[in-house]
């Protein structure tokens, strides 16, 4: 699972920055800058949703929807 999600993630990063390009005319540095923000914000999503989720709902119920929503 975690071989597909980094190939999808590869992928995405090369469509947006295509996009960023010749959608929004932006330049290539500003979007290339636009894309690093986007993926390190992803790869801070989880350390945030393991402090909340610890601290407000408790690990299991969390776990429990993520699988729901990885299941979909």
């Amino acid at each position: 699972m975690v071989a597909g999600l980094s190939v999808a993630s590869t992928g995405i990063v090369g469509n947006l920055i295509v996009y960023l390009i010749s959608e929004f005319n932006i330049k290539s540095i500003n979007a290339a800058q636009i894309v690093n923000v986007v993926i390190g914000s992803t790869n801070l999503f989880p350390i945030v949703a393991a402090i909340v989720a610890d601290s407000f709902f408790g690990s299991f119920s969390v776990a429990f929807a993520s699988s729901c929503v990885a299941l979909l």
